[in-house]
Parts: C-alpha cells; structure tokens; sequence
C-alpha cells in the first residue's frame, strides 16, 4: 500500500515485486504510463521506463519458475504503430524473439505466457500483417518453435500498411489503409477505433478484411486521444477541444487518403463511416458536422448523449464504492468534464449527436445490445428516436448481448456490412 500511494495524483496498483522491493505501474486513465520499482528498505521510487516516451507501455513481461512467489521482470511490451513491440532485459529471450523474426517473414510475437518449468519456455501469438494468427510454443532456451494450431495462408489480395497525413495543425498522424489486389480504384470505408484509448496497428483485422474482400479500401485512423503514441498525444484528446480535434483528425485522415494518388482509392465516391463504442460516436458527430461528405454511416453501441453517459459512468463508480473510485472519478473527469459543472456540460452537449440530429442527413445504421453495461442501451435508443423525429434516414438493430458480440455472431455482422455500404453508395 504504501508503495501505491508513494505515486501521487495518479492510479497505480502493484504488479510484482523482488527481493526488497515491489513494482508498481503508474496509470493515467485506462492506459499505463510507466512501471516503478518501490524500494522497501529505503522508500525510494525508482522509474524503470519513460513517462512520456513516443510510445505507451501496454505492460511488464515476467517470467516464472516453480513455486516461487514472484517472477522475474524479463522485459517490457510497447504499443506501437506496428502493433506490439517487446524490449528484454534478457538475451535468451531476445535472441528466441531475433530466431521468429528470421523464420516468419513480417512476423509480430505476443509473448502471452511463461512456464512454470521452464521460465524460457512460452505460449506465444504470431500476428502476421496479411493473415490470421497462430499460437506456438516457443522455447527460447533451446531456440526452437512448435506451432500449435494451423497455420494460415495469407489473405489473398489484401494489402494493409501506415499510412500517414499531415493535420491541419501540422501535426503528423499515422494510421493503417487497407485495400483489394487491382488496381481500383475503391470506394472508401474510414473506421476509427474505439475506445478512445486504442490503437490500429499493423497485424490481420478481421473487420477490416471483410470489408476489403468486398471491395472497400479500409483507413483506420489513429486520431488525438489513441493509445500507443505517447502520453501527450492520449491527453490531446481529452475534454470538448480534444473531441473535436480527434473529429477533425479522422476527417482529414480520409481527405488525405482520397487526395493519395498512390492508393487505389475513389477520389470521387464518398466515403462511409463505420465504428463502435467511440468509434461510433465518431461516425454520427461526423455526419452532424460534414453533412453530405460521407455517404452514410453505421455506428455500432456507440455513445450519443456525453452530459448523460458521464452522469451514468459517475453514479456507478460511487456506488461501487471500491478503493480506485477516487482516482477513477478524477480521470472520468479530467476526460470528460465534472458533471457538476454546467458549463463543462453544456460544452460537452454541444458534441453530443443525440443533441443535434437535425444536422444528419444522410442514412444512419445503428446497433446496440440491450444488456450492454459499458454503454447503456439508452444511448442509442434515444439517438434514433432523435433521427426519426428529425426526418432522417436511420435503421435502427437491437441484440440481446452486452458490449460487443460473440465471435459467431460478430463474423455473421461484418459479413453484412459491405451489403448495407453498397446501398448508401447506391442512393
């Protein structure tokens, strides 16, 4: 506890912990900033990783052996661009990660769990850029690999890699196009991530891939607020002014896509807007603020109401009441505004979709499960009886699921998407 409390102003818990000391992660919101090692004899706080480096730290990786009662810190995991990059501090572990590099072309290992044997023996993901992954076993003693499920061929005719722009505030800004063998061009799906505090990186997505096999090239933006780019580019995010920054990165990402004339992508069909959760608030205050630029959008469980899902996040962590609920409050707040504040909340309507469905006037698909506890169900129900008042064209899907699908259900729901894409660009 008192290794938690020796970071002030910010989330930490403890992650493990060595002969005299205790590892602490510092979080700023839902993303780690950094890993501490608390010194038990001397009280003193040391910082094993940078606090606002080019990229965010998805974690410590630990190895370990028998029955001991703590591992040992072997390395750190890096969100990138790329997807996850791995920095050890122990050479056998580096070389077995050289030793997949060398085997498998374009290869990016997830080193998921250690044995309790062998702390060099492990269960690793191999994502691949251009097919699905595989799990293998990996001894990193040895150097050898064992693949334990089947190995994919590689997705034919799709192409994903960065892509970057250039902002109107001259930021750079990268995110991930993907596009159809031939030579197009094809209209353009523009699908940013949800979260807000996520990341489209380079490995095999299957959304994105059911939406090239049918012929769409795919940008996933990564706008002010993602993860993986640096504590200063998260927080650029954050607050009314963020939002609508994050808006206009996205937009300016399918501006610069179409105006590539390396892509093969239609300067002259409109593009569609597609995401969920943040995403999907994305796609309807798109449509509100570039009426008749986007051909139509589909927002999956998105959020609509700002002012009322902050009351909602806010009246569920008080009545949880558990030992994080102040420091969870304070980044809610920071994020989104104190809902005590009248100003914070009428500046935070003013970016709410439900509030100014008259400005959409061009098809809206929207989904949301009932049973969904991370954004009410609420918010999409009020958003399309907003649309419906307002004469705009807008479906309305209900599930009885919570926030997101099943697998089974979710391929059958990307399957159908591209068939809804081809009526907005057919209107």
């Amino acid at each position: 506890m008192e290794a938690e409390r020796s970071v002030p102003g910010e989330t930490a818990f403890t992650s493990g912990w060595d002969t005299g000391g205790v590892f602490v992660l510092s979080e700023h919101g839902s993303e780690i900033r950094c890993l501490k090692r608390y010194d038990i004899g001397t009280g003193t706080l040391a910082c094993l990783t940078p606090t606002n480096g080019p990229n965010d730290l998805a974690g410590p990786i630990w190895t370990w052996e028998g029955d001991a009662e703590c591992g040992s810190l072997a390395g750190f995991r890096w969100r990138t661009e790329l997807g996850t990059s791995n920095e050890w501090s122990d050479a056998r572990m580096s070389a077995a990660e050289s030793m997949l590099s060398r085997t498998f072309a374009g290869v990016r290992p997830e080193w998921m769990e250690s044995s309790t044997v062998d702390p060099l023996r492990w269960i690793v993901s191999l994502r691949f850029a251009d097919k699905p992954p595989v799990w293998a076993d990996v001894d990193a003693g040895a150097g050898t690999v064992r693949i334990l499920s089947e190995f994919p061929e590689p997705v034919p005719g799709m192409t994903r890699r960065v892509f970057r722009w250039r902002a109107s505030d001259g930021k750079e800004l990268c995110g991930i196009v993907s596009f159809p063998a031939g030579d197009g061009p094809f209209p353009l799906v523009v699908f940013p991530h949800g979260g807000p505090g996520a990341l489209s990186d380079g490995p095999f997505d299957e959304r994105a891939w059911a939406l090239v096999d049918s012929g769409f090239a795919v940008i996933q933006p990564n706008y002010r607020g993602s993860a993986g780019l640096g504590k200063g580019f998260r927080f650029a995010g954050w607050g009314p002014d963020g939002f609508l920054r994050a808006l206009e990165d996205i937009h300016e990402a399918a501006l610069s896509v179409r105006e590539d004339i390396s892509l093969p992508v239609s300067p002259d069909a409109k593009p569609l807007l597609f995401g969920g959760s943040w995403g999907g608030w994305c796609v309807l205050e798109l449509l509100a603020r570039h009426p008749g630029f986007y051909a139509g959008g589909i927002s999956l469980f998105g959020a609509f109401d700002l002012p009322e899902l902050v009351r909602a996040e806010a009246r569920r962590i008080a009545h949880d009441g558990d030992a994080d609920s102040g420091s969870e409050l304070r980044v809610l707040f920071r994020q989104f505004g104190d809902p005590s504040d009248d100003r914070a909340m009428e500046r935070l309507a003013e970016s709410s979709p439900a509030r100014h469905a008259e400005a959409i006037s061009d098809p809206v698909v929207l989904f949301h499960n009932r049973q969904d506890a991370v954004i009410p169900f609420a918010q999409s129900e009020a958003m399309y009886a907003a649309l419906t008042n307002a004469g705009s064209r807008a479906k309305f899907r209900t599930g009885d699921g919570g926030h997101g699908f099943p697998s089974a259900d979710e391929a059958d729901l990307y399957g159908e998407i591209a068939d809804i894409f081809r009526n907005f660009l057919s209107d």
